[in-house]
């Protein structure tokens, strides 16, 4: 299995990006774009899909740093746990936000027609 020695103090993604600072940052533009950019989402909102995605992922370093800022942008350090425990409810009311333009994975199934564009999907 291949290996590359990272940085111990920097946890998750952050070695990696250390480690290869030419293709980072593109990734790290990216990111600053799609949680910080033009959005009908807020950065509180954005924030808390990135939470939602990284819990799914099980990486808790991603989910952390997503749970905190989430709950300073929103004003509620507990608002993550609550989203947890109902992603999906937490999702619809995103989609509802965007005016329907967030295809949930139960919308598809149903045959609804949701389209997902990039101005309104977050993927981590």
């Amino acid at each position: 299995m291949p290996y590359i020695r990272l940085e111990e103090h920097l946890p998750g993604i952050t070695g990696l990006l250390e480690y290869r600072k030419d293709s980072a940052a593109p990734i790290r533009a990216l990111t600053q774009l799609l949680l910080r950019g033009p959005s009908t989402l807020s950065e509180g909102e954005r924030e808390l899909m990135a939470t939602v995605v990284s819990h799914g992922n099980n990486c808790q370093f991603c989910c952390n740093a997503h749970t905190a800022i989430a709950g300073v942008l929103l004003d509620d350090p507990g608002i993550a746990e609550k989203v947890w425990q109902f992603p999906f409810y937490f999702l619809s009311r995103i989609r509802d936000r965007v005016g329907g333009d967030l295809a949930l994975e139960k919308d598809t199934e149903m045959g609804t027609g949701a389209v997902a564009t990039d101005n309104n999907l977050l993927i981590e």
